[in-house]
């Protein structure tokens, strides 16, 4: 169910047994897999959908006021993503400030057809997406702001943790490791790369000696980026650790 505020009513939005029926008969959004996922660019974050056999797909959320929708329907120019191409991919790059932020996209416009993708893990009571944006731009699912992942530091060793399931490496970079030993910003080096379990929470163990240190995690080879759960960072966009 669609929120009220974020079809754009004024007041609430009470659901009919007929609209409830025409969202029933409505087509089904095909899988929005986890290659789809959204991404950090230097323009933005870049979000995709993939929907073949429609003429338009939407972005909709909290940050561009729920695609000015009018009861449900949208025609907003601003929100309509670019596509489709010759396999039905839409594409739209667009800022968004740091913080927790709730979307769906919105096929052909129509009050029937908005959906979650399946890339997102977290959602709010109205079946939104929900995304956190850290400081220096980069989408995050929310629930990889968490305290249990937290860096641990036990028997000379600090344990690192990244819940990133869509990510395909993500590997750790520090003043502690020659900063992964990166080549042009981008790592390979085997004994950096962190290891993901069955719930899609990557790890590693790393010798590090006493005092402050800087870091930041490498996801996919080549996108940096701070460490959700990291106790600080610095004037640089590092995350920081103390180690004791």
């Amino acid at each position: 169910m669609l929120s009220l505020r974020r079809l754009g009513l004024a007041s609430l939005l009470v659901l009919t047994t007929s609209s409830l029926a025409l969202a029933q008969n409505a087509p089904a959004a095909p899988p929005q897999g986890k290659e789809l996922a959204p991404t950090k660019t230097d323009a933005g974050i870049l979000f995709k959908c993939v929907y073949p056999g429609t003429s338009a797909i939407y972005l909709a959320g909290d940050f561009n006021n729920w695609a000015n929708n009018q009861n449900g329907t949208i025609s907003d120019a601003g929100s309509k993503m670019t596509g489709p191409d010759d396999k039905g991919l839409y594409s739209m790059t667009v800022k968004i400030a740091p913080g927790d932020h709730q979307l769906k996209f919105c096929a052909d416009g129509a009050t029937d057809r908005w959906f979650a993708p399946d890339w997102a893990v977290d959602h709010d009571t109205d079946g939104n997406a929900v995304i956190h944006v850290t400081d220096d731009g980069v989408p995050l699912l929310k629930s990889q702001v968490n305290a249990a992942w937290q860096p641990v530091q036990k028997s000379g060793k600090v344990t690192f943790r990244l819940y990133l399931p869509p990510a395909n490496s993500v590997a750790i970079a520090g003043d502690f490791n020659g900063w992964g030993n990166n080549k042009g910003g981008t790592v390979s080096d085997a004994s950096f790369q962190m290891k993901k379990d069955d719930d899609g929470v990557w790890s590693i163990d790393v010798t590090i000696p006493t005092g402050h240190h800087v870091y930041q995690f490498v996801v996919d080879g080549n996108k940096w980026q701070l460490d959700p759960n990291g106790a600080g960072k610095d004037d640089q966009n590092h995350s920081t650790i103390e180690v004791q």
